[in-house]
């Protein structure tokens, strides 16, 4: 087990390894954030074959959104029920070709509707947004 910082939380030394990428990070697992972790390091552990333990529930949706599990990232989303939850939900049906229903959720969301184009900068938009603020 190792540490992370002052916490005094422990945490596995193979968890670290999944989410840190190399770089040392400290973790803290307050209500299943990871604080510091970059939009590259989230995305290094798509290779991983399952999500870091502990994500929010935005991040995990979003998690399973770029390993290709639409449906489970879906069905995650549809339980959010928060503007930020819309939004992962317009990302989704952006991904679905479904651009009404998109229009609907990001509207929902108060947020500028998009296009298909433009998933992957959406995607990176709302981790990085939720990253930070975590």
């Amino acid at each position: 087990m190792h540490g992370s910082g002052d916490t005094g939380i422990e945490v596995p030394a193979q968890e670290l390894a999944a989410v840190s990428n190399g770089r040392s990070l400290e973790i803290l697992a307050v209500d299943g954030y990871f604080d510091g972790m970059t939009v590259d390091e989230f995305l290094s552990t798509i290779g991983t074959g399952s999500p870091p333990e502990g994500l929010s529930e935005e991040l995990l949706s979003l998690w399973h959104t770029k390993a290709g599990n639409w449906d489970t990232a879906h069905d995650i989303a549809q339980e959010i029920h928060t503007s930020i939850g819309s939004w992962i939900h317009a990302l989704l049906h952006l991904i679905e070709g479904d651009t009404g229903n998109a229009g609907y959720w990001f509207r929902r969301a108060d947020m500028p509707v998009r296009t298909i184009a433009e998933i992957d900068s959406l995607w990176h938009e709302i981790t990085s947004h939720l990253l930070e603020d975590n």
